[in-house]
């Protein structure tokens, strides 16, 4: 290609980029140009595109910093903010750290807190907007757009794959709900967090 010609296109495309990132859809903008007009250069990427950014997380387990673990009421919830804002292993890694040298080993709803971040992440890759565990079972609800490009993706072929690898304890199903019919999945037998991570993880083998 020319080089006057790529730039004139690098333009065009910088200003359609600029005026869709100004909408309330950037996110999915940036997913169109990269899956469309950029897509020669966004090849390498394309099994890493992200459909969902966060998932809604419902427990019955006890997730959280007990009182006599962090005596301090204004420090826990510093520490709930700071966890929440963490993106990746590492940084979660070094936040436990942090906790062990200050107040000591990690109780039980410490460490299940800590963990329940790590089974967020990993339904988030899943394209699992909303995740609820209670009562021995966790239902992923998948994202609610059916036009989502998630559902022709390389995350949701394995999305498959993890059901069809682990159909002893979990299948898919649709539901209708109230905004619409929904892909749930549904694994038995949750009857730890340990175990909820545990399952979940083989999504990324």
């Amino acid at each position: 290609m020319e080089l006057e010609t790529y730039l004139g296109r690098a333009e065009w495309l910088y200003q359609r980029y600029r005026f869709r990132c100004l909408s309330e859809d950037s996110q999915e903008a940036v997913t169109e140009l990269k899956e469309n007009e950029f897509a020669e250069l966004y090849a390498d990427e394309a099994q890493q595109l992200v459909y969902l950014t966060d998932t809604q997380l419902d427990s019955d387990f006890e997730l959280l910093y007990p009182d006599n673990y962090i005596n301090s009421i204004t420090e826990r919830l510093n520490l709930y903010n700071e966890l929440s804002n963490l993106k990746n292993e590492e940084e979660l890694s070094q936040y436990e750290y942090r906790l062990i040298d200050r107040f000591g080993a990690l109780p039980p709803q410490a460490k299940d807190l800590l963990n329940s971040v790590r089974i967020k992440w990993l339904a988030t890759q899943m394209g699992i907007e909303r995740l609820v565990m209670k009562q021995g079972k966790m239902l992923g609800y998948f994202i609610a757009d059916q036009q989502s490009k998630f559902y022709q993706s390389g995350a949701f072929q394995r999305v498959l794959a993890f059901v069809q690898r682990n159909s002893d304890k979990c299948h898919l199903n649709e539901k209708e709900t109230r905004n619409g019919l929904r892909l749930i999945i549904t694994i038995d037998k949750i009857t730890s967090i340990d175990k909820a991570l545990r399952i979940i993880s083989g999504f990324v083998e």
